[in-house]
C-alpha cells in the first residue's frame, strides 16, 4: 500500500516514478522491487470569480441543443 503525505498539485509536478522495493529476512534473502508512474491529472482549484452578484438568461423550451 503506498500512501501519500502530501496532496499532489498538478501545477508543481505532474507526473511521478515511484519504485517499490521488498525483502524478507531470510538467508538468502528474497527480493522484489515494482516500478510505476503516477500520472496527476488536473483539477479546477481555482474558485469561480464572477463580476456581477447575479445573471438572468431567457431561452425558449424547444430550442435546438448549441443555440
Amino acid at each position: 500500500k503506498v500512501v501519500l503525505q502530501s496532496k499532489l498539485d498538478r501545477e508543481n509536478t505532474n507526473k511521478y516514478t515511484v519504485i517499490v522495493s521488498c525483502a524478507d529476512s531470510g538467508f538468502p534473502s528474497l527480493l522484489a522491487k515494482v516500478e510505476f508512474t503516477v500520472i496527476v491529472l488536473d483539477e479546477n482549484d481555482q474558485k469561480p470569480v464572477f463580476s456581477l452578484r447575479t445573471y438572468e438568461a431567457t431561452m425558449f423550451e424547444n430550442n435546438t441543443a448549441g443555440t
